[in-house]
């Protein structure tokens, strides 16, 4: 007799039955939501003020033209007459500009695009003559006769009136050139936007630097200042305070451009003793009117914008995202493994960007300091801080660590934020080059002080003070004061003439030893010194021995480096 079924059993076995396929159920829709919300795609990012900054104009898909937005911040071109930059293209034309795009260059300069009739022999490449004499003149770092190197001053003199019209151009009151790879109509970033004119002047100015120590070395004061005040305006123009946004390359190029001639003007004009009285004051005129204040805030504007396109960059919405991040991940920036996971999964770039802002008000906070120190102490907190939340590189397994990463959004965003911060945000290296040109400033300044208190001196006293508080108020307006350490610039009486130094990047005192290797202990040495560390004192010992060009062993190799880089 067949058994009778249990109806209990069989509805048991249905609840059972349907609570398993509830759970699995909810579990596959558990996963489902982690999957879509780990690797699903982005969210749009909204343009806004403390998201992508820039509002308008924006491109086809919505988002910001950063580099249109960043033509716009630039403003205008002034009149051709009153910009430098139309006197550079003149002169060294085409100045490395594609030909392509030569004709909207001029057109945004108010020029017409023809070839002028005088200008610089092509300096265009080590291969040219003109190349050539760049590179012989690079390596005049100590004052020099025509006899010494016919070739290079035969090429100046022929060039003369080229050079000529850039020593004018630098008391233009302004420096405004495109980038031809922002009127290209082509979509790029500001990362990699092309400067031909700040690698061309570069070159002008250690053309114009070789022409200086010609004059100081056949006695030419004047003519050898010009020039060396030249250089310093035009660095003071390529920073271009107040027309818009520079990147860090401009920023960097500017201070060695300006800080280039003051080595030259510390030490072998200011120490010359046949220095006519005229000159020394012309100098302490000229750094009394460009003794302007560096706005660091402002300055890092551009490098902040541009970080922030890059951001945007990889987070459009296009259907090779996800490619164009994995070939990031691979390369550059994105080497960090772990990095390279978090690109692959579903980001909030409207967080990460608004991280990037805060970000930037900690950083702006920091470097609005009233000293170096005290910026340097609160960039490196920052820093820190970055580089903390930022997750190690892993190994071939995944740690719990790595794996809460990608289930956590949150975890993620901070990290991709703090990242692209942590590699994009390059403080320090502007700190230091600032306060080395500040300090290479304050040199020049107090060598121009001392100069004139030596003019001044009546016939058998003392050439220079024993002290620098006997300049204060005459000479200067305050003890000078080494940007590196918060103390005064070190000043020893030495001989017939003293030992000025600033301690360096490092904030210790060396005891007079200047990175070039000429100088060891505060004194000139006959021969190059080559063991020094990696941050010496940057300084001044006045005089200068003269030595013939045998003795200095060629200046390329006995170039004394100490006031700059």
């Amino acid at each position: 007799m067949e058994p009778i079924k249990d109806p209990g059993k069989r509805r048991w076995r249905r609840v059972v039955w349907s609570m398993v396929v509830g759970l699995a159920a909810l579990a596959l829709l558990l996963v489902l939501v982690a999957l879509f919300t780990t690797y699903g795609p982005d969210p749009g990012i909204v343009v806004g003020p403390r998201t992508t900054v820039v509002t308008e104009p924006l491109a086809a898909d919505g988002l910001p033209d950063y580099e249109a937005a960043w033509l716009a911040m630039s403003g205008p071109a002034p009149p051709p007459t009153d910009n430098a930059a139309v006197d550079l293209l003149r002169a060294i034309w085409p100045m490395g500009v594609p030909a392509a795009e030569l004709p909207k260059v001029c057109r945004a300069l108010g020029i017409p695009a023809d070839p002028p009739g005088r200008r610089l022999d092509s300096i265009e490449g080590m291969n040219t003559a003109g190349g050539q004499m760049v590179l012989e003149a690079m390596h005049r770092e100590w004052p020099w006769k025509a006899d010494e190197q016919p070739v290079l001053a035969e090429w100046l003199e022929s060039n003369g009136d080229s050079l000529d019209s850039l020593v004018v151009a630098a008391d233009k009151p302004r420096y405004w050139f495109p980038s031809p790879s922002l009127l290209d109509e082509q979509s790029g970033r500001l990362s990699d936007t092309l400067l031909p004119d700040v690698h061309r002047l570069r070159d002008v100015v250690r053309l114009l630097k070789g022409r200086a120590l010609l004059h100081l070395g056949e006695g030419r004061h004047h003519a050898a200042w010009s020039d060396l005040r030249a250089i310093r305006r035009w660095g003071y123009l390529l920073r271009n305070p107040g027309s818009g946004p520079e990147g860090g390359v401009v920023f960097l190029t500017s201070l060695d451009i300006s800080g280039t001639a003051e080595y030259a003007i510390a030490v072998d004009l200011l120490g010359d003793p046949d220095l006519p009285p005229d000159v020394v004051e012309s100098i302490r005129e000229e750094y009394a009117v460009t003794d302007v204040p560096f706005d660091l805030v402002e300055m890092m504007r551009g490098d902040w914008l541009s970080l922030r396109d890059s951001t945007v960059w990889i987070a459009r919405r296009m259907p090779e995202a996800r490619s164009a991040r994995g070939a990031l991940a691979l390369q550059g920036w994105w080497a960090n493994p772990v990095i390279a996971h978090i690109l692959a999964t579903r980001l909030d770039w409207n967080a990460i960007l608004e991280l990037l802002s805060e970000g930037r008000d900690d950083m702006d906070a920091a470097l609005a300091r009233p000293t170096h120190l005290a910026r340097h102490a609160e960039a490196a907190r920052l820093a820190r801080a970055w580089h903390a939340a930022v997750p190690p590189p892993g190994g071939k397994t995944w740690s719990a660590d790595e794996i809460l990463l990608l289930l956590d959004a949150r975890r993620r965003t901070k990290a991709m934020a703090s990242y692209i911060l942590d590699k994009g945000v390059p403080a320090f290296g502007y700190l230091d080059s600032l306060a080395r040109w500040q300090a290479s400033v304050e040199l020049s300044r107090t060598a121009a002080a001392l100069a004139a208190w030596r003019a001044d001196r009546p016939a058998g006293a003392g050439a220079y003070p024993e002290r620098l508080d006997e300049l204060v108020p005459r000479y200067l307006v305050e003890v000078p004061i080494d940007p590196f350490n918060d103390l005064p610039l070190r000043y020893e009486r030495r001989g017939d003439g003293y030992l000025l130094m600033s301690v360096s990047s490092d904030g210790i005192d060396d005891g007079g030893d200047g990175r070039g290797g000429w100088i060891i202990d505060g004194e000139w040495q006959t021969e190059k010194y080559l063991g020094l560390d990696a941050y010496p004192d940057i300084v001044v010992r006045v005089p200068v021995p003269r030595r013939s060009p045998a003795e200095r062993g060629g200046d390329a190799s006995a170039a004394p480096a100490d006031v700059v880089d």
